[in-house]
């Protein structure tokens, strides 16, 4: 079992939800006290959100397959990982 998130999921999403329709961008440290967190879990938030939005959401070898899919290469997900570890 995981170990519990010291701040809701809900409070981490109202905070990159902030961040990011802020102009001009906020500071972290003075955003940070207005929701009462600490300013390095705001940025980490943050940082996370904005890999979850490059990323599509998918990480690791699922994400190497959905490439590898769409450029029409035709593998099996064991070998997935194995390119995944020595690169495409």
């Amino acid at each position: 079992m995981p170990a519990p998130r010291k701040y809701p999921l809900e409070l981490r999403e109202r905070a990159v939800r902030m961040c990011r329709v802020s102009e001009p961008k906020p500071a972290i440290r003075r955003m940070a006290e207005e929701l009462g967190v600490h300013h390095e879990a705001l940025r980490g938030c943050i940082l996370q959100a904005e890999a979850e939005a490059d990323a599509g959401g998918v990480h690791g070898s699922p994400r190497v397959h959905a490439v590898l899919r769409r450029e029409g290469v035709r593998c099996a997900r064991p070998s997935v990982g194995r390119r995944f570890v020595h690169g495409l």
